[in-house]
Order: C-alpha cells, then structure tokens, then sequence
C-alpha cells in the first residue's frame, strides 16, 4: 500500500512513512485458562437466562479459537478467559496503549488488573480499550465471554448454529499515537477528470 501511494503522490512519503510506524501490535496468542461458569441460553421471550446443565472441566485453552475445536463442542454458556503477561516496554510522551480483539462470539466483559474496562455486546465484530493507565509490569486479563444456546435463532446469525462460543479473534495490544484512526477506509473516485480519494474512520483520542 504504501508504494502504491508513493507512486500516485510521491510528495507524500514523509506522511506514509510516519503513519506506517503506528500501531506496534503485540498479539496475545498462545495458551489462557478458560474456566466454565454456567451454562446459559435464550428463553422464548429473547432473554438469557442459566439453565442447570453439567459443565465442562477447566482447561488451558490456546486462543484464538472457538471453544468447540478445543473439546467443548457440546457447550453453551458463560466462560472466563485469563491470561498473565508482562510489560516492560516505556510508552512516549505521545503513546497510548489499547487492548483489544478482533472477534468473539457472544457477550464480552473485559477487565485488566481487576479494573472493569467494559461491556462488548455485538457479537462477532471487534472491539478495543484505552488502558494506558491501568498497565503493570505484571498483568492479569481477565475476557467473561457469554454465548448462550439460541434455539429458537434469536441472537445466532444466519447459518450460524453450532461451534459453542469464544474469543476466535486475535487479542492483542497496541502501541498507538494519542490520537489514532481506526477502522481507516480509503476509496478512490474519479470526478470531472480529476482522482480524489474518500476517507473514513474511527477517531479514537483526544486531538
């Protein structure tokens, strides 16, 4: 991408060379213990609500991954992922830090250092959190992940009706500046004869 546009607008390699320095992701794969803690589902009115169903044991589980293809391929419900890590890397002036995923299925509920980061309720889309001011040296995420039995297709999307839940995204942490766009899209269109080019994103920061 960035020698497509140095040929369009070679005058603009400065700017392409600076925005490709951000974010510096670190990617939180590998191996998280995935504790069950009720079974749930999705009564007739569209609610969910816990049913008493046996669970299954407590397991390392490498992410990212459905639960299904790590041996819980009968269960629905309410789980919690933990993982412990290390930061060591000193943040700029100009620096933030984000958590985030880039998928999961079912409800999220996201804590960092037993500080409450917040509820990710859209299913399947990703998701990211400011925690600049929460990071250690030593770090216990915590990501309660609900994906409940939806027998009668209330929450499930078409096509989706099996496989158990999960964080099947990528968690990861990115070293941003304190302003950044996410989700950037970039559109070319021709207009009396002439190229211009259509942005889109998500401002995250304050400017």
């Amino acid at each position: 991408r960035s020698n497509s546009l140095r040929r369009l607008f070679p005058s603009a390699g400065k700017l392409v060379n600076f925005a490709a320095m951000y974010p510096h992701r670190i990617h939180l794969r590998g191996p998280w213990d995935a504790e069950p803690l009720s079974a749930t589902t999705v009564d007739a009115s569209g609610q969910v609500v816990t049913v008493d169903a046996a669970l299954p044991p407590r397991a390392s589980m490498v992410l990212p991954c459905r639960w299904a293809t790590a041996g819980w391929s009968d269960f629905w419900g309410h789980v919690r992922f933990r993982r412990k890590f290390q930061w060591v890397k000193a943040l700029g002036e100009r620096e933030r830090l984000w958590l985030g995923c880039l998928g999961c299925d079912g409800q999220a509920e996201v804590s960092l250092n037993r500080s409450f980061l917040g509820t990710h309720d859209e299913p399947h889309t990703p998701f990211t959190f400011d925690v600049t001011d929460l990071i250690r040296g030593r770090n216990e995420l915590e990501i309660e992940v609900d994906a409940p039995s939806d027998p009668l297709g209330w929450r499930l999307p078409r096509g989706r009706r099996g496989g158990g839940g999960g964080l099947w995204g990528t968690v990861f942490l990115d070293v941003r500046r304190d302003v950044s766009i996410d989700d950037l899209a970039v559109v070319p269109a021709w207009h009396d004869g002439q190229l211009w080019l259509h942005c889109s994103g998500l401002l995250q920061g304050k400017p």
